[in-house]
């Protein structure tokens, strides 16, 4: 059976909340130019009236992190290509378009990895975020199968409190801060017990078993962690330190670099680690989380492990492995079981 393929260009110059229901749908992919959809909402509504693709049109020719659609919690739920391209860009395809007097045109897109013999891939997270836990857990066999040719590294997300660098950090204290308002998260339980302080020291010793553990031991200790009601609670640090003996983690060794990260090992004062992790955030302008960076290049797209993240790892590799052959054809024979005929 042969597919029509419909493709919606939009302008991103602004944004308007009344595109609010399937029903406008056509409106929104139709009016190009009536800017009347946040650029997720766009994409979305341009899935529902039948495109496989949707390309925003910048109002500038200058695309950097900045320039990139943020996610407004519609993104997991877009399953078509989404892409943003320049002004110029744009202008040369909708002149095209008027110019073709309904002749087929043909648009090629290719999406472009860095490319290299190891793959290295950021992850960036909270302690507190349970996506993050149910995404590595469902990865880490893929993780497995591609053994020494792949590398991670977690990133934590952290923050830091305006009104207390207006006291220059001193003698001030914030509830969802350690070493007075430098490091912060947000509270993770609204009203409840936690705080943020708790969320920002169990992210430096996710850091620390990071730095001081073999690698699979960081692995077993999620797994653990997410596990474990009482430790997605927050409410004391006991339930991390027993998740780490019950895996073999040497924690002495994690205890350490926790507390020999703070200046003169004083929670009030400045902490090494969490002040790289910070600029490293602020450097990143990872503005979601989870988010994932494969060999410098951000990923868009969801994070669905055995499809979407380990196709686009697997792009990245200059030489496809043969591991990533065999996990999709296992991947696509599962597919076929939920094809209709």
């Amino acid at each position: 059976r042969r597919e029509r393929l419909y493709v919606f260009f939009f302008s991103s110059r602004r944004r308007h909340t009344r595109c609010s229901g399937v029903s406008w749908a056509r409106r929104c992919v139709q009016e190009t130019e009536d800017n009347v959809c946040g650029h997720e909402t766009k994409a979305r509504y341009a899935e529902v009236a039948g495109a496989k693709i949707a390309i925003i049109i910048s109002n500038s020719d200058v695309l950097d992190q900045e320039n990139i659609a943020h996610d407004n919690g519609m993104g997991q739920n877009i399953g078509i290509a989404t892409i943003m391209i320049s002004k110029t860009l744009g202008t040369e395809f909708k002149n095209a378009l008027k110019q073709s007097q309904g002749q087929k045109i043909i648009l090629s897109i290719r999406f472009e990895m860095n490319q290299a013999n190891e793959v290295n891939y950021t992850f960036w997270m909270s302690s507190s975020t349970m996506e993050s836990y149910a995404f590595l857990r469902e990865f880490y066999r893929y993780h497995q199968r591609l053994g020494d040719k792949v590398k991670i590294q977690p990133k934590y997300v952290i923050w830091y409190s305006a009104r207390c660098q207006k006291e220059n950090f001193q003698n001030v204290e914030q509830p969802n801060c350690v070493s007075s308002g430098r490091y912060c998260a947000p509270d993770p339980d609204d009203s409840g017990p936690a705080t943020g302080r708790e969320v920002v020291l169990e992210d430096l010793r996710q850091i620390c078993l990071f730095k001081t553990q073999p690698e699979n031991k960081w692995w077993e200790y999620i797994q653990k962690f997410y596990e474990k009601e009482q430790c997605r609670q927050f409410t004391e640090d006991k339930c991390s330190w027993d998740a780490m003996q019950e895996i073999g983690v040497e924690a002495q060794k994690v205890n350490d670099c926790v507390r020999n990260s703070f200046e003169g090992q004083d929670q009030a004062k400045e902490n090494s680690i969490l002040n790289r992790e910070r600029q490293d955030f602020k450097d990143s302008k990872t503005h979601y989380w989870p988010s994932i960076i494969i060999n410098q290049t951000p990923y868009r797209g969801s994070l669905l492990p055995e499809t979407e993240v380990f196709n686009a790892i697997c792009a990245a590799f200059k030489d496809r492995p043969a591991e990533c052959e065999a996990i999709e054809t296992t991947v696509h024979k599962s597919c076929l079981l939920y094809t209709s005929p």
